[in-house]
C-alpha cells in the first residue's frame, strides 16, 4: 500500500494533466475564431488601406462657401443671419405691394448688414442657387461676378451668349440662373418686370429657404475694391 499523502498527490497531477488537456483542445477549437476577431480588430485600427471596400469610410461632403481671406469665426451666426434676410423679404414686399418695378433703396449701413447675413448663409450652405433679374446682359453679368466673387461660389460657364462659340448680342432684360453643384449659369431673355436676385441657400437640415429680390449691386462695391 502508497501512502495516503502519496496518492493525494498522484490525484491532483492526474487532475491537473486532464484539465491542460481540456484547455489545450479549448484552445484549438476557438483558434479560428480567433483569428477572425484579430482581423476584424486590425480594420478598425488601420486606416482605409486595411478596410474591405465595403466599409471603408468615405470622405465627408465640403460643406459651405467662403471667399478666402474670411474667417468663420468672424460670421453671423445662421439664426441670427435668417433672421435679417427674412426681415428684408418682408419689408420688400411690404413696400412693393406686389409692383415688381419697386427697386430696394436702402443706406450703407442695412447693406452692410444685408451682405454678411448673405454670407452667412452661403457658408453653411450645401448647395446654393441664383436667380438674377437684370435690365440687360452686361447688368446681369457684373451681378453674377459680384455675388460669385463675394460668397465664394464656384465658376463654371456661362451659356447664353454664344452660339457655337460665335457671340450673340443679347438685347432687353435678363434672367440668370447659377447653381453651385456644377459653377454654371444660363443666361436667357426675360420678359418680366422683376429686377434683383433671388438666392435660394440649402443647408443640411434640408429646409426650403429662399431671400430677394436682393439688390443687384449688393456686391458691387466689395468688387470694386477686390
Amino acid at each position: 500500500d502508497f501512502p495516503l499523502e502519496f496518492v493525494r498527490v498522484r490525484t491532483t497531477r492526474t487532475l491537473l494533466s486532464e484539465k491542460a488537456s481540456q484547455l489545450a483542445a479549448m484552445a484549438t477549437a476557438l483558434a479560428p475564431a480567433m483569428r477572425a476577431c484579430s482581423a476584424r480588430a486590425s480594420f478598425s485600427t488601420q486606416g482605409d488601406e486595411g478596410r474591405p471596400p465595403s466599409t471603408r469610410r468615405k470622405p465627408p461632403v465640403a460643406t459651405g462657401f467662403l471667399r478666402t481671406g474670411r474667417e468663420r469665426e468672424e460670421l453671423m451666426d445662421v439664426e441670427r443671419a435668417e433672421q435679417l434676410l427674412q426681415s428684408f423679404d418682408e419689408a420688400h414686399l411690404r413696400r412693393s405691394r406686389g409692383d415688381a418695378s419697386v427697386r430696394f433703396d436702402a443706406p450703407e449701413e442695412t447693406l452692410e448688414v444685408l451682405r454678411d447675413a448673405t454670407v452667412a448663409m452661403c457658408a453653411r450652405a450645401t448647395h446654393a442657387t441664383l436667380g438674377i433679374c437684370a435690365a440687360s446682359a452686361s447688368d446681369g453679368v457684373q451681378t453674377l461676378k459680384g455675388y460669385v466673387s463675394q460668397l465664394g461660389l464656384p465658376r463654371g460657364r456661362l451659356h447664353g451668349m454664344d452660339v457655337n462659340g460665335v457671340a450673340v448680342r443679347v438685347d432687353g432684360p435678363v434672367f440668370i440662373k447659377y447653381n453651385s453643384n456644377t459653377g454654371d449659369a444660363d443666361l436667357s431673355g426675360y420678359a418680366g418686370h422683376y429686377r434683383g436676385v433671388l438666392f435660394t441657400p440649402m443647408l443640411a437640415d434640408g429646409m426650403f429657404r429662399q431671400y430677394g429680390y436682393l439688390p443687384l449691386t449688393l456686391f458691387e462695391e466689395e468688387v470694386k475694391d477686390a
